[in-house]
């Protein structure tokens, strides 16, 4: 057998290896993070019908595929299991609010705060469905203890800032944008809250 042959038996086994093995390795390489994250999870509920966090940690990953009925009734299964699960219900409260079921994510994050009442974002979410729906006082008292329990996060002084300005409490909203100055490192927060004291009038 001459060399030539044996390089065009040689390519062609190659090719056989690499399109006999490459839908394989596509599916492995293809496979997003949630949908490695769902299937685990689906394995440990299969074995353990009880296992509340699985159902936690696969809705959170359909939430993240926008998959929001899938995402619901995996909350809902974990609240049954583990009715005071404050997580389960704080991922329930932001499915809805990111279908802006404000009045629904209000009702979870308040269920959120009954079974653990340090909860910061459950507060923190609470006061931007309050905003939403212009309960502005509402949202200030939420946002104010958001600040409380984490005054290093800027969301809620922006949260906050806006139900002042809402409310024409515009010097109020000048010193909580001032907050984000003090308090918060993230420069990009820092410029944010610098324009927003502008637009108000006032000076940095």
């Amino acid at each position: 057998m001459n060399k030539r042959l044996i390089t065009v038996i040689l390519v062609m086994m190659a090719c056989f290896l690499l399109y006999s093995v490459s839908p394989v390795w596509a599916a492995e390489t293809t496979a997003s993070p949630q949908d490695k994250i769902i299937a685990e999870c689906t394995t440990a509920i299969d074995a353990n019908p009880n296992d509340y966090f699985s159902y936690l940690h696969r809705g959170q990953a359909y939430r993240k595929k926008n998959l929001f009925d899938e995402a619901l009734a995996d909350c809902n299964k974990a609240i049954e299991i583990k009715p005071d699960y404050a997580a389960a219900y704080f991922e329930r409260g932001w499915i809805n609010q990111v279908r802006k079921n404000w009045d629904s994510a209000i009702d979870n994050y308040t269920q959120t705060m009954k079974f653990d009442s340090g909860y910061y974002w459950a507060y923190n979410n609470r006061a931007v469905c309050y905003n939403q729906k212009e309960q502005y006082d509402l949202a200030i008292s939420d946002a104010a203890r958001a600040i409380e329990l984490y005054p290093k996060r800027a969301n809620s002084y922006f949260h906050l800032g806006y139900a002042y300005t809402q409310k024409h409490q515009y010097e109020d909203a000048i010193s909580t944008y001032r907050g984000v100055i003090d308090n918060c490192s993230d420069s990009r927060d820092i410029e944010k809250a610098k324009d927003r004291i502008r637009a108000l009038g006032g000076s940095v």
